[in-house]
């Protein structure tokens, strides 16, 4: 007998199971599909890899009780192997399809996405969205979509956890629900978790639905601030607020501002973000608390002994797909666009499925060689190759398109609520496609991606496609002030959850980026340059950090949020608490940072910035206690 070629079982396995009426036997398996080893041990070792292979393709091979000798009979339940059918119109297809292309850095799985669901998968757009993943995403992804508990360790402890949402916010992923143990609304970041979720059946978090989408609006305690801003400040913080949140204008330009922050904490943390530039007005207790926590910053700290060698965090290498399975996963995507558009040309088919015509046609012949037992002509996929055209008359229950798997509804969903936040429209194909999509997923309300500077994104967008020049008003961190620019945009980037926008600046006389959360105002001024220096092709927002002086610091447990927020070069925890080396570009987005640190914080080399926490919150102290 000649040699079967894995693929071509593995894909007359699906079909022989996806027919069946009733389970069938690993011996009638074996009878009917050809290609199987001689040898019950090997056979069964076989139908095992090929079992595996097809799960891990979301294929659900159910195993049902069928008594006899052999017990156990399999089959495929055809309402769980297709997805439900989405209605895409033509400019919402190609809208998914760009979608996948512009976010960067979501691996194969968008592709393998598109090609289940007859959409291109070679469209060309540039690199918009950059979404890392990381590992246990899709996993958990598919927890809140069924409303299952999820188990794992956090922190060095157990957590059993309801989970409402996954959110991807400030460059991270995290975890929204409720925690069982705490009886409480928490969050957890998603690179942190120190073991793979386990997740309980599907349901079983659904008498905490209510309690779990509570505590994914509002994870803490709200605290009501009222802050006086000063005039430098105020445009950058009504900006950012919104004109909803503005109490007070006073005549020299500053605002009184309800920032609406959760929780004491944070809403010190943002209060002195803005340094001397800013004073809590009430209540009386969060003032109180203030002068403490500045006292405490000016205070000495303890030793905290000799640093360790710090060793730079690296992530773990993604899993790569066999060969094997690629084939089968293309080979039945093929079979799915044939069942939907009957004819095409040889051409057409390779470049939608990134291969060269002659490769196509292999794989071709290889599906025509599928089908069901006898496996005579009139049931074998009926696949004609005429010249250089191909006719396929198949099933039009074929034509529908296999459920995804839990990556390739994750990848999918991310792109095109990551690419929606940026659009800045209420209706486009792209949001009409994302709803029909999470209808047909089951995950509505569940995934949310955050984009600070979102707004000013859709807006450059458009200056972008108009071809106009903007003038933006730009806070600077580093300088700590506000100026007017005039620039040409070239290209927008969205990276680690900031957007930015290269541009040649008026005043610099070259190219430079700015965060578009960072402007606080714009304005369309005109037709830009018509000659302007080409894209970047891989902007890295963090280049600069290669250059910049060093700073070495210990951070007590309070404090440990930098090494998980911040771009820190290298970190190291210990017992104690968490040593971090970090690049400094900028003294006065140091102090900043070193005040909301507070006495938590102990900076060690280099020696001349080992004052600057006590001397910034002198600068800060002084404006409180001038009225006490």
């Amino acid at each position: 007998m000649a040699r079967i070629d894995p693929v071509e079982r593995q894909a007359d396995l699906v079909l022989l199971l996806l027919g069946a009426r009733h389970p069938v036997t690993l011996n009638q398996i074996v009878a009917e599909v050809p290609g199987y080893p001689e040898g019950r041990d090997a056979r069964r070792q076989a139908f095992e890899r090929d079992k595996r292979l097809l799960r891990e393709e979301g294929i659900e091979i159910l195993v049902e009780e069928v008594g006899g000798q052999e017990q156990s009979g399999y089959r495929i339940d055809p309402s769980r192997f297709f997805l439900p059918t989405l209605d895409l119109e033509p400019a919402e297809q190609v809208a998914l399809a760009l979608a996948v292309a512009a976010a960067d850095q979501l691996g194969g799985a968008g592709a393998a996405a598109l090609a289940k669901l007859g959409l291109a998968t070679a469209m060309a757009a540039p690199p918009l969205l950059s979404l890392e993943p990381v590992p246990h995403l899709a996993a958990l992804f598919d927890a809140v979509r069924a409303q299952a508990v999820v188990r794992f360790d956090y922190a060095g402890e157990a957590r059993t956890v309801a989970p409402a949402k996954l959110r991807f916010a400030d460059g991270r992923w995290y975890l929204e629900g409720w925690s069982l143990e705490r009886d409480a609304p928490r969050r957890y970041r998603v690179d942190r978790l120190e073991s793979a979720p386990r997740i309980d059946d599907p349901g079983s978090a659904a008498a905490f639905s209510d309690l779990a989408a509570t505590g994914a609006q509002d994870l803490s305690d709200h605290v009501e601030l009222t802050v006086l801003v000063d005039a430098p400040a105020a445009p950058r913080v009504v900006a950012t607020l919104g004109e909803a949140r503005v109490v007070e204008t006073r005549a020299d330009g500053a605002v009184v501002v309800t920032p609406g922050l959760a929780a004491s904490t944070l809403a010190r943390a943002w209060v002195l973000g803005l340094g001397p530039q800013a004073e809590i007005l009430g209540p009386e207790i969060e003032v109180a608390n203030l002068i403490a926590w500045l006292e405490a910053t000016r205070g000495p700290r303890p030793d905290p002994g000799p640093p360790p060698p710090l060793v730079a965090e690296t992530p773990s290498d993604a899993q790569r797909l066999s060969a094997g399975r690629l084939r089968l996963r293309r080979l039945l995507a093929m079979v799915t666009w044939l069942a939907q558009v009957g004819e095409t040309s040889i051409d057409a088919l390779a470049s939608r499925f990134g291969l060269d015509p002659e490769a196509a046609v292999a794989e071709l012949e290889l599906a025509a060689c599928c089908g069901s037992p006898p496996y005579t002509p009139d049931v074998l996929l009926d696949i004609l190759i005429d010249g250089d055209r191909v006719v396929a008359t198949l099933p039009t229950e074929l034509a529908q398109p296999r459920r995804l798997t839990r990556e390739e509804g994750f990848v999918l969903a991310a792109a095109a609520h990551g690419v929606v936040e940026l659009e800045g429209s209420e209706d486009s194909p792209l949001r009409r496609a994302t709803a029909k999509l999470d209808a047909a997923l089951g995950a509505e309300a569940v995934l949310e991606v955050q984009v600070d500077g979102a707004d000013r994104v859709a807006q450059v967008r458009r200056a972008l496609r108009d071809g106009q020049r903007l003038e933006i008003t730009y806070y600077s961190p580093g300088r700590d002030e506000s100026t007017v620019r005039t620039i040409h945009p070239i290209s927008v980037h969205v990276v680690d959850g900031h957007g930015y926008v290269e541009a040649f600046c008026e005043a610099a006389g070259e190219v430079r980026f700015f965060r578009t959360d960072r402007i606080e105002a714009l304005e369309e001024t005109g037709p830009r340059l018509e000659e302007l220096p080409a894209p970047v092709e891989h902007f890295a927002p963090t280049a600069w950090l290669e250059s910049a002086p060093r700073v070495r610091m210990f951070l007590e447990p309070e404090a440990a949020w930098v090494a998980d927020t911040l771009p820190v070069l290298s970190s190291q925890r210990v017992d104690a608490g968490v040593w971090v080396e970090l690049a400094v570009a900028s003294t006065a987005w140091f102090s900043r940072l070193l005040l909301q640190l507070g006495p938590h914080a102990t900076v060690v080399e280099p020696a001349e910035l080992q004052a600057l926490a006590a001397e910034a919150a002198d600068e800060v102290l002084a404006r409180y206690l001038a009225h006490r």
